[in-house]
């Protein structure tokens, strides 16, 4: 695995507020979210190059391994809400607790709720990209610039006038670290600053197919990214190291599941897993057309059919008995998923469909989205079930979580302080329909004041201070100066950001420990921005 460079525009003279530069539709495994939305298909390439990356194929699997889904595979009834479509949409995008936007003419925009609601968003005709975010809110490309859509009103979010337009977007461009911009190179704002993700050559990622998300989502667990160059090169991204996987190069498509890793249509099959275990899945039933992951579920579309893998299970869906035909199909991070069907225009008068499908009533979640990342030492969540259902159990990190109901299906918590680190959500709603359960995850990122003492000088002393380094005792004629106190940082600040933080090669590539990551290269980043305060001495 070849060390993954960034480096940030304007010396970090740039402070904003999050990410997302958009690859051309970040879709479901689709092509970036650009200007024709989200779906399930497409690009292809050639073979690897010489970039000092690592393989992340298996060269002893042998095809006789693979799993086969047949034909009787074991079903899973699934409900059904489905409304018209009187023509194919022009752009499409699900927001991650399921309201598809449909844009129905250049500035009118058609919101479907998995809880039967409709609503109508005027938008600018001239809108490039948009990225769904909940029923009235969504990220838009527009006039070159990125904006945030509320109720219709549009804020700007502060695309610097250095950097190229944007092209795409997936994930939150409002919050950091929740997502990624496309614009001539692969974006992410992060701690205040534009971060340029390159590839280990030093190259900029300038020509994305697809970059793989989970409802929306574009950034896993592990802070990592999938995604496709033009080419045909799948690569698996995180801010320490990018690993070439030629065992998926031409994949057209991909998606990424929790616990999971990624999965992708490739030659006609389904693999999934991580870079060195990877599994292929053939289907009797035919050719894998489509994958779309929300949480810990995975729909798949073979030869027309779709089908529904959780925790390593496939199962053929059904409803009132019937498989499902199934073309474009789009993810919810509750479970369910999308399906759309255009008007077949060989029958004239013939209506589409948009339907909701799912294997229970559905819960939302309002306050925290899943795998977000989250600045705030507290959070307020509310949660909205089915009628004919009620929450009957809410817990946060296996506690019971005190909730409140409005008494029209919502369950308010008061605010809840969360440390840092990953917390999980687990929710249970029941009622005459059956049980639903869900699990949501999300990341609570470090806040407060970073200072030398309690932040800075212990990244020092364990990846900087040997005498070979920058410590106190340097050998007498030896260059290199020592950095083992807070006036020597504060001395020297510009050149500690050049070698660290933008041209990330100190610590030296090969002295370098496991635990140095782009964490470590943010935290002196951030230190530095907010005034280099020293702390408790």
């Amino acid at each position: 695995m070849a060390p993954h460079k960034q480096r940030t525009f304007g010396g970090g003279a740039i402070a904003l507020g999050s990410l997302c530069v958009a690859l051309a539709g970040c879709a479901e495994g689709a092509s970036l979210a650009t200007g024709d939305g989200e779906g399930s298909s497409s690009s292809s390439g050639e073979g690897p190059g010489d970039d000092g990356s690592s393989d992340g194929g298996d060269p002893a699997r042998s095809p006789v391994d693979d799993p086969v889904v047949p034909l009787d595979v074991a079903a899973i009834e699934l409900e059904a809400r489905c409304l018209p479509l009187d023509a194919a949409p022009l752009q499409r995008s699900v927001s991650p607790e399921g309201h598809l936007w449909l844009r129905e003419s250049a500035g009118q925009w058609r919101v479907l709720d998995p809880f039967g609601r409709q609503a109508h968003q005027s938008l600018s005709p001239t809108v490039a990209a948009l990225r769904a975010w909940s029923a009235d809110h969504a990220f838009v490309i527009d006039a070159g610039t990125l904006w945030s859509v509320h109720d219709e009103l549009a804020l700007p979010l502060g695309w610097p006038a250095s950097l190229p337009e944007p092209t795409a977007l997936c994930g939150d461009p409002s919050s950091d670290a929740n997502g990624f911009v496309l614009a001539d190179g692969l974006l992410q704002r992060d701690r205040g600053q534009w971060w340029e993700w390159t590839l280990p050559s030093d190259e900029p990622w300038a020509d994305v197919a697809w970059l793989a998300d989970n409802a929306g989502t574009c950034v896993g667990p592990e802070g990592e990214l999938w995604l496709a160059r033009r080419d045909g090169e799948v690569w698996r991204v995180t801010g320490d190291e990018a690993t070439r996987v030629d065992e998926l190069h031409g994949a057209i498509a991909a998606t990424f599941v929790e616990d999971l890793g990624v999965a992708a249509v490739h030659d006609d099959a389904l693999v999934v897993g991580r870079p060195h275990a990877l599994r292929r899945h053939h289907f009797e039933a035919g050719a894998v057309q489509a994958v779309s992951g929300g949480g810990d579920t995975l729909w798949i579309v073979a030869a027309g059919a779709l089908f529904r893998m959780q925790d390593g299970e496939v199962l053929a869906a059904h409803t009132d008995g019937a498989p499902i035909d199934a073309r474009t199909i789009m993810a919810d991070a509750g479970g369910g998923v999308w399906l759309l069907d255009a008007p077949d225009p060989q029958r004239p008068g013939a209506s589409g469909r948009a339907c909701h499908l799912r294997p229970s009533p559905p819960i939302r979640v309002e306050g925290v989205h899943n795998l977000e990342r989250v600045a705030a030492d507290a959070v307020e969540i509310a949660v909205q079930v089915h009628s004919g259902t009620a929450l009957s159990a809410a817990r946060l990190d296996g506690e019971p979580l005190a909730v409140e109901s409005d008494g029209i299906g919502h369950w308010i918590a008061a605010p809840v302080a969360v440390g840092e680190g990953w917390h999980e959500l687990e929710l249970l709603a029941s009622g005459s329909r059956g049980a639903t359960t869900r699990t949501l995850r999300f990341e609570q990122r470090r806040v407060g004041d970073l200072t030398w003492s309690s932040h800075v000088e212990p990244l020092f002393q364990e990846h900087c201070a040997g005498a070979a380094c920058h410590g106190p005792d340097l050998a007498a004629g030896t260059t290199r100066p020592d950095l083992s106190t807070y006036e020597a940082w504060i001395e020297r600040e510009e050149g500690i950001v050049d070698r660290v933080v933008i041209k990330g090669d100190m610590p030296p590539y090969g002295a370098r420990k496991d635990s140095w990551g782009l964490d470590a290269q943010l935290t002196i980043s951030e230190w530095f921005e907010s005034g280099a305060a020293r702390g408790e001495q």
